[in-house]
């Protein structure tokens, strides 16, 4: 494109008969120098475009890529090499300038600064803390404006525990009255309470794990996991959500409904390990879930348009150590996965990372192809904890089969829930799995063909697309998912993706007989159950059932 620019006499007379700089930008360079121009004495400066390019024109000369210029003074700091986000991270306000926002802090709705605390004298100086100062809310530019929220920390924090002192600024409106019939609802009325309170209430809110924050897809709503407390004056209850959906709700504690009256701190906490997530106020549980929707992310604070204030904030790597008999005894088949992936040169208002969808609209199986290159033994099958369906469609029939040509053979299976269940040989994980034990443990041959899939029915509960990204444990190859239904198998050959995700207990064929007893020496199994507990394996003597399917070539 050729463009004329007219400039404002101000400007060319700053420009008059001298050379302007031009740099080029484009997908494929940055900053690349062009020739030089000049403005024309009219005023007009004339210059043709690259479609899809952005032209930096300056009359600054002898600039470089890094932003160094001739005139900077030699002894101007480097540019610091990037780094991750200090953890353990603190911040307490009191070195932060007033009504300043602090470093590291970025506001994606209404405006905290740093302001003195009036009610807490230490010495000769006021304690300082964090306030939401915009009372009013703003006309959004499009559609709704977004909720009070600050971020801050690593985009990659995973397990950290993180807590805050927050409290309402302000007298509240009324005494605080018990919420009726509270301790005789269910589950479901308990969170349309929840949903109701996050809409009137004021509250004050604490979110770790917030993977994205986009105005445009979500309305501002923060994709992490909030903590909140609500009060509208005569009652107070508090909220869990996940992407903004209430997860969890309860009541106050009366301790801590005294301290809202009283203008008092309260004490949120936030532990997420794997895929455990514990939420507490004023030192109490008020919620411990397994959710597997949110891996990595932020933290933030939040609330209404109103005043509020946060102190003493403290991130720390989590404490939480969970040793278990998987730990001690087995290994997983898949070592790690990921559900979201990141494009940063993406040309969208949808920003990295993105979430690999949830489907929940296909009857059939769904899973993974893989091949051992030793011999091992499977001991368990599972399944990722993704609840969304009918309680009649929590429980999975995950299956084991070897692709034997165009053949497939049936080797095992097992009925796995997604639901807490207090089944016998059922085991729960903290990174969101479920598996149920096999009665007999089954030998994989190196270099075999095998399938791993789970039921699933349109309705039922959510499973990961096949854009997870997966990393099996040692001495196994992930080939790429595999599904089934009317027509057959299919197999993608996409390495290291699948659906599910499902996992599985392999222990080494080395291992087996030091690490589980015969049934026939009850003796030593009594002994051994001190040290782990006691899966009973069998070798597998019966001729496992032949079952066949078409099958497509992988």
């Amino acid at each position: 494109q050729h463009l004329e620019f007219q400039l404002s006499d101000n400007l060319t007379a700053a420009a008059r008969g001298r050379d302007l700089e031009v740099w080029a930008t484009n997908a494929t360079h940055w900053f690349r120098r062009l020739e030089d121009l000049r403005v024309d004495p009219e005023g007009i400066l004339r210059i043709s475009m690259e479609v899809d390019a952005i032209l930096t024109i300056s009359t600054l000369h002898e600039a470089t890529k890094q932003g160094q210029r001739a005139s900077s003074p030699k002894d101007a700091p480097e540019i610091p090499q990037p780094a991750p986000f200090p953890l353990p991270f603190q911040e307490e306000f009191d070195a932060v300038e007033l009504h300043r926002s602090p470093p590291f802090f970025a506001d994606q709705g209404g405006t905290f600064e740093v302001v003195e605390d009036m009610d807490l004298v230490r010495g000769t100086r006021l304690n300082r803390v964090l306030q939401q100062q915009v009372l009013q809310v703003p006309i959004g530019w499009s559609g709704a404006a977004p909720e009070p929220l600050t971020l801050f920390g690593g985009t990659n924090w995973t397990d950290v525990d993180v807590e805050v002192s927050a409290r309402f600024e302000g007298p509240t409106s009324g005494k605080f009255t018990p919420l009726q019939p509270f301790g005789h609802q269910t589950v479901l009325s308990l969170l349309e309470e929840g949903k109701k309170r996050s809409r009137k209430a004021r509250y004050v809110g604490l979110c770790a794990r917030v993977l994205r924050y986009t105005f445009f897809n979500t309305g501002g709503k923060p994709q992490g996991y909030c903590l909140q407390v609500t009060d509208d004056g005569l009652s107070a209850m508090w909220t869990l959500t996940a992407s903004s959906e209430v997860v969890a709700a309860g009541a106050l504690s009366d301790a801590s409904k005294e301290k809202i009256a009283r203008k008092g701190w309260l004490q949120l906490r936030l532990e997420v390990s794997k895929a455990r997530i514990r939420a507490l106020i004023d030192g109490e549980t008020v919620s411990n879930i397994i959710d597997t929707s949110l891996p990595m992310g932020q933290v933030a604070l939040n609330c209404g348009y109103h005043k509020c204030q946060f102190d003493n904030i403290k991130v720390l790597p989590s404490s939480k150590n969970v040793t278990s008999f998987l730990a001690t005894t087995s290994r997983e088949l898949l070592k790690m996965y990921s559900p979201v992936t990141f494009h940063y040169d993406a040309r969208t208002c949808d920003p990295s990372p993105a979430q690999t969808p949830k489907r929940d609209d296909f009857t059939g199986f769904v899973g993974l192809a893989f091949v051992p290159q030793v011999p091992v033994r499977l001991a368990a099958l599972g399944r990722m904890v993704l609840r969304g369906g009918p309680p009649v469609a929590a429980v999975h029939n995950v299956e084991l089969l070897e692709v034997d040509g165009k053949q497939l053979r049936y080797l095992a299976s097992a009925a796995v829930p997604t639901t807490p269940s207090q089944q016998v040989g059922i085991i729960s994980t903290d990174e969101g799995f479920q598996y149920a034990e096999l009665r007999e443990s089954v030998l994989l041959e190196p270099g075999h063909k095998y399938v791993l899939a789970s039921s699933e029915i349109s309705g039922g509960d959510f499973f990961y697309d096949k854009a997870v990204v997966a990393e099996a444990t040692e001495g196994v190859e992930i080939l790429g998912p595999a599904y089934s239904n009317q027509s057959g198998w299919i197999f993608d050959s996409e390495p290291n993706l699948l659906f599910g995700p499902l996992n599985a207990l392999l222990i080494p064929e080395a291992q087996t007989q030091q690490l589980f007893t015969p049934v026939a020496d009850p003796e030593k199994a009594e002994k051994n159950a001190a040290s782990a507990p006691a899966l009973v394996m069998k070798s597998q003597e019966s001729k496992a059932t032949s079952r066949t399917a078409e099958a497509s070539d992988a």
